[in-house]
Formats: C-alpha cells, structure tokens, sequence
C-alpha cells in the first residue's frame, strides 16, 4: 500500500510537471546578482479568438542551472517551476522550436532577395523640407516613434521602430497609436496616411509587434521602403513570424540598414557591415565586427541618425556596451550637436553610454539642450527605469513611456522648429 502510494504520489507530481510545462522564448537575461540572473521569457499561449497570444514572464534562475544547461538569449527552452525553484532546459531540438527556426530562415531568405540599392530610395532635400514634427508613442514596455513632414508640399511619414502590445503585461496600444494617426490627419489636413518608411533597429517583439498592426490598416503597403537587418536570426516565436510573412508579402522594397547604405538624411553609425549571429564559445567570430553573439541580442541594434536643417534625433534601439564600442566615426561632426537623443534600452544601465562608450564618447554631444527622449514602462523588468540613467539624463528628459506618476500618457509630440515638447494624455 505504502509503495502504491509512493508510485501515485510520483506519477501526480509527474503530471503537475507536465502541466506547468511552458515552451517559451528566452527573450533577454539580465543579472541580478552572483548567485542569479532574470530571465524575459517570451511565451505563446493558443485560444480559440486568437489562434496565437503573446505573453510574457520574468523568473529568477540560479546562475548554475544557467550555465549547466547552456541556456542563451535567443534560445527556445521548456520553463518548468519545480518546488518552487524555477528550472530552464534548452527546446531547440523540439519539432516546435524546427519549425520556427526553418519558417523563420525561409522567410528572411526572401526578404533578402528584395534588398534594394539605397541610391534607388527617394530622399528628401533640406531645402524643400517644413513642419517636421516627431511623434513618440506610449506603447508600455517597447518602442514606437513617427516622423512627419512636408517635401514640396508632398506629405511624408515615417516610423522609427513600432510595437503596440506590451507582452509582459498583456495590454494592447493600439488605441494610443490610433489617436496619434487621426492627430497627424487633423495636424496635417489629409484625409489618410501611408508610411514611406520604416526604419526598424532590431527583432525584438517589443520593437515590432505592431508592425502587422500598420499593414493589416494598410497604413504599409507596397510603396513603403523598409530597413532592417533581416540577415540577423531571430525567431522570436511564431508571432514574429507572421511579421515577417506580412512584409515579405506587402511590401516590395527593403535596404540593409549599414554604414555603407547611408543617405543624406539618414546616416548609420552601426554596424558598419552585415551583422550575423554566432555562437559565444566561437571567440573568434565573437571579436569579428561582423558578428553578434547569440547570448547579446540587443547589440544588433542599428544606430540611424536623422537630421534635417542642421538637427539631428538619433535612434539607438536596445544597444549596449559591446556594440557601443564598435562604432567608429570618421567624422565625429556628424553627430554635433545632438538636437535629440533617444535613451538605449528603455533606460537600462547596460544601454548607457556614459559608462561604457570608449571609442565614441557622446558626452561631446549630449548636452543640457539636448532632448533625451525616454521609451518604456518603469519596473518592466529589474534595472529599468535605471537610477543613474535618469539622474545623467535629468535635464530635458521627456517621457514617452509610463511610470508611477505617469500612466496616461498617449504620446508626444516634439516640435522641429521650436523644439517645443507637447504631452497628449488619454482622457
């Protein structure tokens, strides 16, 4: 009896395993301290509305279990809470995981066919150029900025980055983005919108999520030039293959955002070549500027710096110390001055530049005047808002995002000519 019970007991805990199995995507891992890190883990749920939801979870794993299993950002791994103790085992073998991945392969491979020389891209003149304004939208834990202007009384939009859904707290933004769209409308007397360009620094969800949002609205369409490094691996999850899907599908031109592709009003300062992923133990990959490590997403950021009549916003993504150190300016006049900086990684020490840019030191170029623009959700997950950076960047920082005296904000909008910021609350 006692061992029948023991079997039972077994096989119950057996099943309570199986059941708190979740197949999920390790989105970022940060350190905490020496005995644990945080995991961002980026996790699909199926309904019967939505065949496939996002969602995310943020756990504390021992470092031992983080290097004894090998566990990376950007691997697929099965998330197991065992007696309290969050447990992590790698799911890259898994038909599941297969799946994505060679999904995610043929998708990019065809994206890539339709690169483009950037001498075909239509750029704007200085001359023609009036009434630019920037519009940076409160989309909760992501990134979302428009540019607009008018060329020869030629309307033009741009988008710097889009997310719409916040997958760590399951909110949708799709009405902030809308309430900005029909502001731009009214702003700009036009009856409907077309982004002439996206410019997306990296494949994180929360920098893309709403991209499928602009083209299922048909504010993307065929006409719409797309940048981004598609040559870099990321396959966030089936979510982040139905992006892809939309644009290969709608959109018919793309530019490869590298130094060597710059135009006059959008310059890239990183990379400098085509950035691939490698594996961390392949050191010599790993010190090549051509390569980013698996385990450091964030550094395939790309740097674009936009500037019409002598100002100047520069996006900066989520890029952190081993990117910020392979920038290399020839002429570091290009950044000077800096009219607006957008802060890296929603605020995060580790996307900081005053600690840890050696070759490219922006304290130069970062002044009291300049506006640093602030993307994000204080408290989304550990380091974020980071203290040092709000203290460093207390003069002229704007909130585009949420905090705990700050919670309904729609978005801002940054005046060119004046450089005068306006705040739009939800009512």
């Amino acid at each position: 009896m006692l061992n029948r019970f023991t079997l039972n007991q077994k096989n119950n805990e057996r099943s309570e395993i199986m059941i708190n199995r979740k197949f999920c995507f390790v989105h970022e891992i940060n350190n905490i301290d020496e005995n644990y890190k945080e995991v961002v883990l980026f996790i699909e749920n199926y309904d019967k509305k939505e065949k496939v939801k996002a969602s995310g979870e943020i756990i504390k794993v021992k470092n031992e279990i983080i290097l004894k299993n090998e566990i990376e950002e950007g691997h697929f791994v099965i998330y197991i809470n065992q007696n309290g103790e969050n447990l992590l085992y790698r799911a890259g073998s898994k038909k599941y995981a297969k799946r994505i991945i060679m999904r995610n392969n043929s998708l990019r491979g065809s994206i890539i066919k339709k690169y483009i020389s950037p001498k075909l891209s239509k750029q704007p003149t200085d001359k023609n150029i009036n009434y630019l304004n920037t519009f940076h939208i409160n989309v909760g834990h992501g990134n979302c900025t428009f540019l607009a202007f008018f060329e020869n009384g030629i309307f033009n939009l741009w988008a710097i980055d889009c997310s719409n859904y916040d997958f760590l707290t399951n909110r949708n933004y799709n009405d902030n983005i809308e309430k900005c769209i029909s502001f731009i409308k009214k702003l700009y007397k036009i009856n409907s919108i077309k982004f002439n360009k996206l410019l997306i620094t990296h494949f994180h969800y929360d920098h893309i999520s709403g991209v499928d949002y602009l083209i299922k609205n048909k504010y993307i369409d065929k006409n719409t030039e797309v940048w981004g490094n598609f040559k870099y691996s990321l396959p966030e999850g089936k979510r982040t293959n139905d992006i892809l899907k939309l644009l290969k599908n709608k959109v018919e031109n793309f530019i490869e955002p590298i130094s060597l592709n710059s135009l006059n009003n959008i310059k890239i300062l990183y990379p400098n070549v085509t950035i691939y992923r490698t594996k961390p133990k392949d050191k010599y990959k790993e010190n090549s500027i051509g390569y980013v490590t698996m385990n450091k997403i964030n550094n395939s950021s790309v740097l674009y710096l936009i500037n019409f009549k002598n100002k100047r916003i520069l996006f900066t993504g989520d890029i952190e110390e081993q990117a910020w150190k392979r920038v290399d300016l020839f002429d570091f006049n290009i950044l000077k001055p800096l009219s607006y900086y957008c802060i890296s990684h929603h605020g995060s020490n580790n996307g900081h530049i005053r600690n840890i840019c050696e070759q490219m030191d922006l304290n130069n170029y970062i002044t009291e005047e300049t506006k640093k623009i602030l993307m994000g959700r204080d408290g989304s997950y550990n380091g974020i808002f980071d203290k040092e950076v709000l203290t460093d960047f207390e003069i002229n920082r704007i909130l585009a995002g949420e905090d705990n005296s700050n919670k309904n904000i729609s978005y801002i909008m940054i005046n060119w000519d004046n450089s005068k910021a306006n705040i739009v609350f939800n009512s």
